[in-house]
């Protein structure tokens, strides 16, 4: 059977001689890889179309129970040029590819179809210049909002009360002065503890308006992070290198 199918290409690694092995979130079938035969020859017809951070079209033979596909042929749908040229549109594009991969159950159709759509979203706002630790920001909110792992940004999370004074990413969102004196967390600045909560309230697809009113810090992007490795065990590789490339 001769299947063709959308997807955005999250990775590429090396195989063999001259193979690579790409992993793709689709809507039609979630998380899936395919194997590209002498994509790193000169003489390949696909090289141009397997870039990662790029949305193509990919036609292989689906067959139920498999976990990696051969690849026939690829054309690009969308390259979004600039995130390939620039060094902190790569480091971000890098972040959020690797979020949705990680974050991505590989049987879940429904949660694979959203994750789709707000890593489209995210591909477009960094190629288009956004402002790039509020993009990411925003996005990795919205993930962990699809896994179940929101952090608690209503009340302090030991005893209730409204009087905020520090994020714990370990305990999963917000503490009052005493709890968080009693685990040893010191107060943050009430500018910043309100910037977060707008972050993690807000979607992605209300960019617009989250940076009409604010703008996010790598420290926002740091606390979801760490939360992500906390709560779900998830090393995410490329944050090193996007604390390093985005000022």
């Amino acid at each position: 059977m001769n299947d063709t199918v959308r997807g955005l290409i999250l990775r590429q690694t090396d195989y063999k001689e001259a193979d690579v092995i790409l992993q793709v979130l689709t809507k039609e079938y979630g998380m899936i890889a395919f194997r590209a035969s002498g994509i790193r020859r000169m003489t390949s017809k696909n090289a141009g179309s397997v870039f990662p951070y790029t949305e193509a079209d990919l036609s292989f033979d689906y067959k139920d129970g498999r976990t990696i596909f051969r690849l026939k042929t690829a054309r690009t749908a969308n390259l979004y040029r600039r995130m390939h040229t620039d060094m902190e549109m790569t480091a971000a594009a890098a972040l959020v590819s690797e979020i949705a991969e990680q974050l991505t159950p590989h049987d879940d159709i429904s949660h694979a179809s959203q994750a789709y759509d707000l890593l489209k979203r995210a591909y477009e706002l960094i190629n288009e210049g956004a402002h790039i630790h509020t993009c990411t920001t925003l996005f990795i909110a919205d993930m962990m909002r699809l896994n179940g792992i929101t952090p608690q940004v209503d009340a302090c999370l030991g005893c209730g009360r409204g009087d905020i004074a520090a994020f714990s990413a370990k305990e999963g969102g917000f503490l009052c002065r005493d709890c968080a004196a009693a685990l040893g967390i010191m107060p943050q600045q009430t500018v910043d503890l309100k910037r977060i909560r707008l972050l993690v309230r807000a979607t992605l697809a209300r960019y617009e308006l989250v940076i009409a009113s604010t703008q996010a810090q790598l420290s926002d992007a740091v606390l979801l992070v760490e939360m992500i490795r906390t709560h779900t065990g998830t090393q995410v590789r490329s944050f090193r290198f996007y604390e390093t490339a985005v000022q």
